[in-house]
């Protein structure tokens, strides 16, 4: 009875224990794959959300600068006072140089005239 109970083991409960680990295995495996495939799908579906929000973005970009002119209103206006200043300082630069030898033409005249006053005493 004992030998027909470990034939019965050898024949039945060995081979289904091999069936079990087999489907174990298998199960794994599996696992394994749907975990790779589910990633992989997120990882798409992400990728196509992330490239339409900056396809949009990138419009909305294109769009506002086809919109704006060559020169914004903000730098004419800077570009115009920076100009005035600039004519402005050149002008005062002019001013004080027609002042100035103004003042050389007098200074000039005031030695001259000195000069003839010393050459009159001479004589």
């Amino acid at each position: 009875m004992l030998m027909e109970d470990i034939q019965d083991i050898c024949h039945n409960t060995i081979p289904l224990w091999k069936r079990q680990f087999l489907i174990a295995i298998s199960n794994f495996e599996k696992e394994k794959a749907l975990k790779v495939t589910r990633a992989v799908k997120d990882y798409t579906n992400q990728q196509y959300v992330r490239n339409a929000e900056k396809l949009q973005q990138l419009e909305l970009d294109i769009a506002g600068n086809y919109q704006r002119g060559v020169l914004d209103l903000e730098s004419l206006k800077e570009v115009n006072r920076i100009t005035i200043d600039t004519l402005n300082s050149t002008l005062e630069h002019y001013r004080e140089g027609r002042r100035q030898r103004a003042e050389a033409e007098r200074e000039i005249g005031r030695a001259e005239e000195e000069l003839k006053q010393a050459l009159r005493q001479t004589l």
